[in-house]
Order: C-alpha cells, then structure tokens, then sequence
C-alpha cells in the first residue's frame, strides 16, 4: 500500500473529498494538519481458540466489511511450491458439505452485497460487505469453511489450469510485471522469498497438486492464525456473541512461528533487462533495498513514506516537475514505498522516458534528487507542506469503514501493533529533516540499488 500501501484500494467518495478539502484549508491556517479529525475507534479481543479480533464502529452507513485475514501468504512457501497461498485461495471457494460450491456468490448477492478474496506475500484475506442485517449468515458461511472445505481431485486440477492462465494474462502478457519479476530476483534471489513472483512460476504451478493444497490448508488456516475485522454500523457488544457463536467453536490448529523474511544488504544483481514487443518506450527502474516497520532498522520507515511523497508521488513532486514538465525528458515519474512486509522492503523509482537519449540526463537528476536528500537540503517549511498534503491524500480513506477494514487488518495480520498503526499520522508528523537525511544516507547506496530497463523489442 503506497500511503498505508497506501493505499492499493481508494475510495473516493464525495463526504472524503469534504473532509480532504476542510483538512487542507485546516493546514493552510495552522500550517499543520489536525489529527484529531483522523482518529477512529479499534475495539480488541480474542478468543479461547486464539482467533484475534478487531472491531471498528462506523455508523454513518447501515453496511458492515467483514473481513478474515490469515496469517499466511507467499512469503510461507517452499521454492519448487509457488503460487500454492494464491492456489489455496481459488479452492476456498469450491464449498463444503453445507454449503455448495457457488452458494456464498449465490447469497451475497442476493443479500445485496459482495465478495471477493486476495493474497499477498504475508496474508490471504476473505471479506464481504454487505447490508448490517445479513451478518450473521455471512459468518455462517466464512466459519464453515475455515474447516470444512471439501476438496475433490478433478476439482484441483481444474482450478490449476486456471491459475495457470490467470499468470498468462497477469504476467506473461505484461512487460512490466516481467521485468518487475527479474528486478526482485536481481534484489533478494529466488530462494528468498520476496525475490520470486507472488503467482508462482509456472513449473511450480504445474506441478501443484491436490495434497499439495490439502496440506497447507491443515496447518494454516486455524483461528488461531486469522484475524477477523469488522467494521461498520456495529458494535463490541452486538457482534461478540455472534463471533463466539460461529467462530468461537472452532478447535484451534498447530502453534505456528511466524514467517520473517530475510533482511538483505546488497542485490545479487545491480543491473537487469527485459525487451518486449509490446512496449513502444524505454521504462527506468530504479530499485533500492530498503527497511520497513519491522526491520531492524524501522526508524526510517515513516521518513521513507515521505520521501517517495517528496519524489515522485504527485504532479507536484521534485522529480515530476524536473522531468516531466520542465525538461520534458519523461512521459511519466513515479515512486513507491510500503513500510509493511515481514522485515525487508523496496524503494522503487520509475520513468518512462520520452526518448532514449535522455537517459543519461534523467539518471543525473535522479542522482541530485537523492544527494539533496542525502545532504539534508530541505527546507523545514516544504517538509511541513509536504507532510500536511500527504497526509491528506491519505487520511481521508478513513471516513471509508471499508478501506479503514482494510488498512487495519492489512497492517495488523503482517505483524504491526495496533499500536502503531493508531499512531500512524502522529509518526509522519513527527519526522524531521534530519529523519530524512539519514533514511536517504541509509538508503540511496549505490550498491543497494538494481536498475531494470524494459525495452521495446
């Protein structure tokens, strides 16, 4: 999530454009944002069983998101098993012995609602949002198949074949994602597991099987190794009985540890290349190792948010306005940062150049984009701005109980405290230029850095 990843779904609603707009005219007046306007209530408990649950009222809407989140993605696989966290995701939806497959489609929507299911590399989630009054069948449904997933054989093989053409068209089909693959290989390598595509190479998918599936199913999904949020027109005290009535019965699984990733210090590679038919302009990558929220080095995740802010997060950013409407070097500039994975992160800089001759100067404005940060030339008042406007394409999704369901599972199954994510605006505001300057020194490091270039064929 660029800005709380951050955020990959955006819910632009007019009652948020309001409140970005009153925050904006806020931080004009006091020449910072008032965070007062951004807090919001998470209610906790757990279960007998382990299950962890978090309850966050929003009653401006008679809708609940309720959303289950298991503490397993791609970064618990084995090289020789890719893909099979998003495989098993598939398969969730082919029914159990009380409910057929295509029964949970069938009743959402006629609850009037909706559903749907992704993976990451540190969680697989479930969620549907639907009306407050059909809940209860909801949990119903999403309780009887942490358990009771039925699996026939020619079902698996089936859905394998489907897989296989979802990484076709995600992958084989996308220049980019092609070349974004080779750069996380040249980053960590295949045997780490950030370095190797979260869909699985296709030898691995090939060679997935039924037991292959059965068995990741028996040791991860467990209420103990979930995380359920609600969010909405509900409370603690509504919903608790029906969480300890559908979920409450089910016997807890094995105790797992925790998959971390490997922290890396420098690339196996520094520079990668992919050429394509199906791009017509040169594409830069710039691609630096990186700390997140729960590597050693965290103390610079916040900074690092609004560097990529700083960068090229928007038309008014140091390197957009530099190459694209000054010098007119690019067609586009772009960065990207999460500071939520499993202990090791990507800063990422990407430019498609108008015309391949202007590498050689897009790579020297780069180079003095990161040395002024690297220096500390900042002005105090353009990092207060920038913090202020930042926050403010940001905080606003909060108004949002289904991007709010999201931000806080997300956050909280990867490994982050709720703690920390309640503080999440306050730790922004509280950086300071030299927060800034030694995440860059950190950083920006030539030997940290891999550059991809997608090349028309």
């Amino acid at each position: 999530m660029q800005k709380w990843q951050k955020l990959s779904i955006i819910f632009l609603v007019s009652i948020s454009f309001m409140f970005a707009l009153n925050l904006f005219k806020s931080s004009r007046n006091k020449n910072r944002v008032d965070l007062s306007q951004t807090k919001f209530q998470v209610d906790y408990f757990k279960l007998d069983n382990g299950m962890e649950v978090l309850i966050i009222p929003n009653s401006r809407v008679p809708a609940v998101m309720h959303m289950l989140w298991y503490k397993v993605g791609g970064i618990d696989e084995k090289l020789g098993k890719t893909g099979l966290a998003h495989y098993l995701e598939h398969l969730m939806f082919h029914g159990t012995e009380k409910y057929a497959k295509d029964e949970m489609d069938k009743q959402v929507s006629d609850f009037g609602g909706s559903h749907n299911a992704f993976t990451s590399y540190d969680f697989t989630a479930y969620y549907q949002n639907l009306p407050k009054q059909y809940l209860e069948g909801v949990m119903d449904m999403e309780s009887d198949r942490m358990r009771g997933l039925v699996l026939e054989e020619e079902q698996t093989k089936t859905e394998r074949n489907i897989v296989l053409e979802e990484r076709l068209m995600r992958r084989d089909n996308s220049p980019r994602a092609v070349l974004g693959e080779k750069i996380r290989e040249a980053l960590v390598g295949k045997e780490h597991p950030y370095g190797r595509p979260l869909i699985g190479y296709e030898d691995d998918i090939e060679g997935l099987t039924h037991q292959d599936a059965l068995d990741f199913y028996n040791k991860y999904y467990f209420p103990n190794n979930t995380v359920l949020v609600l969010a909405g027109d509900i409370t603690k005290e509504e919903v608790e009985p029906l969480i300890e009535k559908y979920y409450g019965v089910i016997p807890k699984g094995p105790e797992l540890k925790v998959t971390m990733a490997e922290e890396v210090s420098k690339p196996l590679k520094q520079k990668v290349e992919h050429s394509d038919k199906n791009t017509s302009n040169v594409e830069i990558k710039y691609a630096y190792l990186a700390p997140d929220l729960l590597s050693v080095e965290k103390k610079h995740a916040y900074a690092l948010s609004l560097i990529s802010y700083l960068l090229a997060d928007t038309k008014t950013s140091v390197l957009y306005k530099k190459l694209v409407l000054e010098e007119d070097l690019a067609i586009s500039v772009s960065s990207s940062y999460s500071d939520m994975s499993r202990g090791q992160a990507f800063f990422e800089i990407d430019v498609v150049l108008k015309d391949p001759k202007n590498e050689e100067k897009v790579f020297q404005y780069i180079n003095e984009a990161l040395e002024d940060l690297r220096l500390g030339r900042l002005q105090k008042d353009n990092l207060e701005r920038a913090k202020n406007l930042f926050l403010i394409e940001t905080i606003y999704s909060k108004e949002s109980y289904k991007s709010l369901a999201y931000i806080v599972g997300m956050n909280y199954t990867t490994g982050i405290s709720l703690e920390e994510i309640l503080n999440w605006d306050d730790n922004i505001m509280q950086v300071t230029k030299d927060d800034i300057f030694e995440a860059a020194e950190y950083v920006f490091q030539d030997e940290k850095r891999v550059i991809g270039y997608l090349l028309p064929e």
